[in-house]
């Protein structure tokens, strides 16, 4: 598996017989044209992003939420997944959990199961919260996640947002704890990258650290 780093939450991972893109924030190009290809877009501008995009991969099929897919179904390639469900998009099991910037996607196929958490996060802002808001924020993301409870992931794309201070590591934590994952791969670190060794150096990490792969800049490539 190879997995190809762009910026912010964007990933090319590539198998032996598929390639699935995620969450790209730019024009980019695929070097293997002999595999399908499946963008997965999971944030609420997903209209905008798939008009940048389509050019640049119209071999791609764009898979989508319904609630991101108003002005996208006729773009075919196209599927649009229910916010919250499971179904099959040609050979690959999805399934789609719901956030409240988006949705994340639980993919199997190839005999691996890949996590790329998108729009679902645990959102807490210290600062900006009040007690009942934060307690609610909480409940909603865990709530989202159990789902996932007992499963096992060979890569999590996990965010830590720098924005969260202290925060920043409360859902990647969450679901380390639930599920059994191999290797977890951080995002949306809005370019601050000493974050995962921040990460890494937490107490509660302790479990996790060996399988916490760090990301130093864009088009960093990873092979699993």
């Amino acid at each position: 598996m190879r997995i190809t780093y762009l910026e912010h939450c964007g990933f090319i991972v590539e198998l032996n017989k598929h390639t699935l893109i995620f969450d790209p924030n730019s024009k980019l190009s695929i070097t293997n044209q002999e595999v399908p290809q499946y963008l997965f877009l999971s944030h609420q501008d997903a209209l905008a992003r798939a008009q940048i995009l389509r050019p640049c991969l119209p071999r791609a099929c764009m898979v989508l939420v319904d609630d991101a897919a108003q002005g996208i179904k006729e773009m075919n390639p196209c599927v649009c997944l229910p916010m919250q469900g499971e179904q099959l998009v040609d050979d690959i099991r999805v399934t789609t959990l719901s956030g409240t910037k988006g949705c994340a996607y639980l993919l199997e196929l190839e005999g691996k199961v890949l996590y790329h958490g998108g729009g679902l996060h645990w959102w807490h802002w210290e600062e900006e919260q009040d007690e009942a808001t934060q307690a609610q924020v909480r409940q909603d993301y865990l709530h989202a996640i159990s789902a996932l409870a007992g499963r096992t992931i060979d890569v999590a794309f996990l965010r830590m947002d720098p924005r969260q201070n202290d925060q920043f590591y409360y859902g990647a934590h969450a679901l380390m704890e639930r599920c059994d994952i191999h290797s977890i791969i951080p995002m949306g670190m809005h370019g601050v990258y000493s974050l995962v060794e921040e990460c890494k150096d937490l107490e509660v990490m302790a479990p996790y650290r060996d399988r916490i792969i760090a990301l130093h800049h864009p088009i960093e490539q990873i092979i699993l």
